[in-house]
């Protein structure tokens, strides 16, 4: 799992690659709470990363406020 922990972000994007398919998870404020498949304040996304295997993730964020942005 990985965790964004701010409150402040209007938009999370998470994506990869994998076998040639991208691959995206979106988080947003916007949307209700309940949407959200992981029920806590902060984003958190899945990583799905395969035993001995590497992977490279992009995250994309955005906010109305200044942001600070301590990942987990």
């Amino acid at each position: 799992l990985l965790m964004i922990e701010s409150s402040y972000l209007d938009n999370s994007e998470l994506y990869y690659q994998r076998n040639g398919v991208l691959y995206f998870q979106k988080i947003s404020n916007t949307k209700k709470f309940n949407a959200r498949k992981y029920k806590h304040q902060h984003p958190i996304f899945d990583l799905n990363i395969a035993t001995n295997t590497e992977q490279t993730y992009y995250l994309k964020v955005n906010s109305h406020e200044q942001l600070f942005l301590p990942i987990y």
